[in-house]
């Protein structure tokens, strides 16, 4: 998902994403899933809007997006039962499984 929300950033600083139906499809994630992104971005200060002239998502000031992902083994039980999951696209914790070893991308 973060390669998504890369080339997202990448098209809106472009003002080359097209209209909603043609980003979403482009990017292979449904309108709604696309807005969802678009909205936590919002959250996180993206000035991101809308021009139906132009046709495309666009930066209103300037925007910087870091992207980062780290790796750690989780081997203590204690600290394992105290993960829990979601659906919530930049907090949630997805898991690799691997043998008897979880690995946790925060």
């Amino acid at each position: 998902m973060l390669e998504k929300i890369s080339q997202l950033h990448q098209l809106i600083e472009m003002e080359k994403t097209g209209n909603p139906d043609v980003l979403a499809k482009g990017l292979g994630v449904s309108r709604s899933t696309l807005y969802r992104i678009i909205d936590e971005l919002k959250s996180y200060n993206a000035p991101i809007e809308y021009s139906r002239e132009k046709e495309t998502f666009y930066y209103t000031k300037g925007y910087e997006l870091n992207l980062h992902c780290s790796i750690r083994l989780i081997d203590d039980e204690i600290e394992l039962k105290k993960i829990t999951g979601g659906c919530h696209f930049f907090s949630s914790v997805s898991y690799l499984r691997r043998k008897e070893h979880i690995f946790v991308i925060e």
